[in-house]
């Protein structure tokens, strides 16, 4: 709870409290979770708050929210295993809004494979039953629909690897051909960024309901360095999408709705114990342009932490930028004092300084 709909904003708390990631929502949720050996099961109840709006609209509630998940290994020389999820949940929001979606997936995954003795491939194929319902929505129509949906990916890697005195140095590039017959519904709304954490992913654009149709071809390569301890030095991933048709349906701050896809990748180092570097980008396919950055330098001297971070994004993936500055001194593992501050670029404002005590 707070006190009023601006309080969270205007204390940037989502800049400074672990569980506030968005200022504009508040959320209220029980949840249960439980694993017994291939089988897993989370069941929810959650109510949000918007700010900022009229009190008749300001609430969303989800009951339940669940996801049932039961994985099969199999003793085969073709497949490895085979998953069963089930998932669904009703919402009403809006006043009047009624949403219920339930969705079947069977995920079957194939073993590892040697072409050659040096390629590795494997292939995915994802079964997606999805039914829906709604009432007054603009997601899905004012009766029961049912539809079948399929995926089917195939990757090839070529795992390569290099010991020397010092380092042991590892290459491995990578393509993924994906393929689905399907239509995509119009997601152009949606929030989804591409990033080498996801882009080779089955479910990249983030949906539980839908699929990313067509044909395409993703490629990039992963570079890594350690050193004699087994510990990271220096880590450089890139790669990209090439696809057969646009998809307009997909998410506009996305590029993996064009024929190719920006560039993206991360570069990670570790020089010393005391200092590492972190840069994610996002690049036009010509390199003329850098759609995002995001570059986050630790530097430590004794007790003492110093934490830097830039984020710019441009063009069709936002318009955000800001710097950040933290310092932090650890007294003890206890006792903490930290200081900090971020500077939007595009306001020429800055967001807060804050000076924090946590014990």
């Amino acid at each position: 709870k707070i006190s009023n709909d601006n309080y969270a904003q205007i204390y940037n708390l989502e800049g400074t409290s672990p569980i506030v990631n968005d200022t504009s929502t508040l959320e209220s949720a029980i949840e249960f979770s439980g694993v017994k050996d291939d089988f897993y099961i989370d069941i929810s109840g959650e109510v949000y708050e918007k700010m900022n709006v009229h009190n008749s609209d300001k609430y969303e509630y989800i009951y339940p929210n669940y996801s049932i998940t039961k994985l099969y290994n199999l003793e085969s020389n073709l497949l490895d295993n085979y998953e069963i999820i089930s998932s669904g949940n009703q919402k009403k929001y809006s006043t009047n809004i009624y949403e219920f979606s339930q969705v079947n997936d069977v995920l079957v995954t194939s073993n590892k494979f040697l072409l050659n003795d040096s390629f590795e491939t494997n292939f995915k194929t994802l079964f997606k039953n999805v039914n829906t319902k709604g009432q007054n929505s603009s997601t899905y129509k004012d009766q029961t629909q049912s539809e079948i949906l399929t995926n089917f990916l195939y990757d090839v890697a070529l795992p390569l690897k290099k010991t020397e005195e010092r380092y042991t140095k590892y290459l491995t590039p990578k393509i993924s051909l994906r393929h689905s017959p399907n239509t995509t519904k119009n997601i152009q709304t949606l929030d989804r960024k591409l990033n080498f954490d996801n882009i080779f992913s089955l479910n990249r654009i983030g949906t539980d309901d839908d699929i990313e149709s067509g044909t395409s071809l993703t490629i990039g390569s992963e570079f890594l360095i350690k050193d004699k301890n087994d510990s990271d030095i220096f880590n450089f991933d890139i790669g990209t999408v090439f696809r057969e048709q646009e998809n307009k349906n997909l998410p506009t701050n996305n590029t993996l709705r064009n024929t190719q896809s920006d560039i993206v990748g991360s570069l990670t180092f570790n020089g010393t114990n005391n200092w590492s570097l972190d840069y994610d980008f996002s690049a036009d396919n010509d390199l003329n342009t850098v759609n995002l950055h995001l570059l986050k330098n630790t530097f430590k001297v004794n007790n003492f932490v110093h934490t830097f971070e830039f984020y710019e994004e441009n063009y069709a993936l936002g318009e955000n930028s800001y710097y950040s500055n933290s310092l932090t001194y650890e007294a003890n593992k206890n006792n903490f004092v930290s200081f900090r501050t971020r500077r939007n670029n595009k306001t020429n404002l800055t967001e807060f300084y804050n000076l924090i005590y946590e014990y």
